[in-house]
């Protein structure tokens, strides 16, 4: 169970990361 949340973390951190790059590359 745990192992599963940490993968939906890390894939949601990512997430995160790809969305801020766009943001600086806009902005």
């Amino acid at each position: 169970m745990q192992k599963l949340v940490d993968e939906i973390h890390r894939t949601y951190q990512q997430g995160q990361d790809k969305a801020m790059d766009q943001e600086k590359s806009i902005g």
